[in-house]
């Protein structure tokens, strides 16, 4: 067995760790004391050797001037020792590394979940597969939960696949919280396929006529609302149905472009176009508490400012002879929507309608800018015949916005009461609404607490997905237990 070996004869390999950091102290410390920990070394067939455990050690005793490694010897300042892997069982071997890396210097997170991963892994074929995340929890010690193993080895799998994703993540967090969401998309994915197979599809004017919520004065004097604007009552007293209602989600929400969906439709088909559209929104005064996350890219301002011309012809065709179009926008583009929508044939109000926020706002730049909390709603009549359905005595919305935010998880979801503030003004009742960019369907929702009856289309699959989830749960609260969706 050799007994020295020179450090020319040694390869760091391709260790878990990429960045050894400073050095300066542990060469202090073997300078004074030595190692009590030997490195592990590994024979390879041309003579030369790969080093297993022990590399901030074994760099810092090269920096230190020194070219040989010595078999078994511990705290010689002038001798660093080495092991030989087959000395040392594997598991033991990935304990050791573990320690280190954990525990002497701070590690990236995608290190430590590799090492995790290799760890659970030796122990799990070392037991005969007994061995469990509880068990390397217990093993890591105070910090590290069973949930923490468990989202570790999951995420080290992504990581070994090159999954981009993961691999540009910040922190453990942030992996974690893409390894949640692929999970939900997966399950929504999957639940929507599930629902979609086990029914035939109805038509659309079956389903108009099943509803009781139509269109007649009487129904919209009995109407009620829950002041949650989550729950909601049709009638005076529910009634449970023996009738089961089909609801035909797939002809009344579209996962693509709009301009694609707005086909799908004849002209005049909706009474009114009330949404959030993704274009012009200002980014930079948005709540405080909640993450932007995947809806930010789809609000970029500049890029979309072309997209505003297609919307306004769009919802222009669709809207029936005394509709409204209702929108959110970003003041900076007033005049240029203004113009456009004129230009198509729109009759613009030339004050818009102000949401004024009471929950938290973000202020990027509170040492010279007011904190602005407030968003604006722009107005577009079809024609002379589209007048209010009761005249309005302000311009102004005060409310919280931090309960839907948080419900959708969307910084631009809108509170209920808001939504409700403009189907009241303008709606009646059994009336048909389109939102073409209706992302996880707050809007949507909030109509279907009115009495009215949505349409929308949403390009992003994830904000789809969910937001057909969003419409389920609304329309079982409707018609309680008979309801079945195609």
């Amino acid at each position: 067995m050799n007994e020295e070996i020179q450090t020319s004869q040694i390869n760091e390999g391709n260790r878990y760790r990429q960045d050894y950091g400073d050095l300066e102290g542990l060469k202090d410390s073997l300078a004074r004391l030595g190692s009590i920990h030997p490195i592990l070394l590994s024979m390879r067939d041309d003579g030369t050797f790969d080093l297993i455990a022990g590399g901030r050690r074994f760099r810092a005793y090269k920096e230190l001037g020194h070219k040989t490694v010595y078999h078994s010897s511990i705290l010689d300042p002038n001798r660093l020792g080495f092991l030989f892997d087959t000395e040392v069982p594997e598991d033991v071997r990935k304990e050791a590394e573990l320690d280190e890396n954990l525990f002497h210097l701070k590690t990236k997170w995608q290190e430590d979940c590799l090492i995790i991963a290799d760890l659970h892994e030796l122990k799990r074929k070392q037991n005969d597969l007994k061995w469990g995340v509880v068990q390397t929890a217990q093993l890591l010690g105070k910090g590290y939960g069973k949930t923490n193993v468990n989202y570790a080895v999951r995420i080290a799998e992504r990581l070994r696949a090159g999954d981009k994703e993961f691999m540009d993540c910040e922190n453990m967090s942030d992996a974690i919280a893409v390894l949640v969401k692929r999970k939900e998309e997966e399950a929504l994915a999957e639940l929507q396929r599930r629902t979609i197979s086990r029914f035939d599809t109805s038509s659309l004017d079956s389903f108009l006529d099943q509803i009781n919520i139509g269109g007649g004065k009487d129904k919209a004097e009995r109407g009620k609302l829950s002041t949650s604007g989550i729950i909601v009552t049709i009638t005076e007293e529910p009634q449970v149905s023996t009738e089961k209602i089909v609801v035909p989600l797939s002809k009344m929400f579209f996962n693509m472009d709009f301009r694609d969906a707005a086909y799908k439709f004849q002209d005049g088909y909706f009474d009114h176009v009330i949404t959030d559209i993704p274009y012009g929104i200002d980014m930079d005064n948005l709540d405080k508490f909640t993450k932007i996350g995947d809806v930010e890219k789809e609000h970029e301002v500049e890029v979309n400012v072309d997209m505003f011309e297609p919307f306004l012809k769009t919802s222009y065709r669709l809207t029936k002879s005394g509709g409204f179009c209702i929108f959110f926008y970003d003041l900076e583009w007033h005049n240029l929507l203004s113009h456009l929508a004129e230009s198509v044939g729109w009759k613009v109000q030339r004050w818009p309608l102000i949401a004024h926020k009471t929950s938290a706002c973000r202020n990027s730049t509170a040492q010279y800018n007011f904190t602005k909390n407030y968003e604006v709603a722009m107005v577009l009549r079809r024609d002379e015949q589209s007048v209010l359905r009761k005249q309005q005595p302000g311009s102004v919305w005060t409310g919280d916005f931090s309960a839907e935010r948080r419900l959708y998880n969307n910084q631009f979801a809108k509170p209920f009461e808001l939504w409700k503030w403009f189907y009241d003004a303008v709606t009646i009742p059994g009336q048909k609404v389109w939102s073409p960019f209706c992302g996880e369907m707050s809007e949507s929702r909030a109509a279907v607490n009115c009495g009215l009856i949505p349409f929308g289309s949403e390009i992003g699959t994830n904000h789809y997905l969910r937001g057909l989830e969003n419409m389920k749960a609304v329309y079982a609260l409707v018609h309680k237990s008979n309801v079945e969706f195609v």
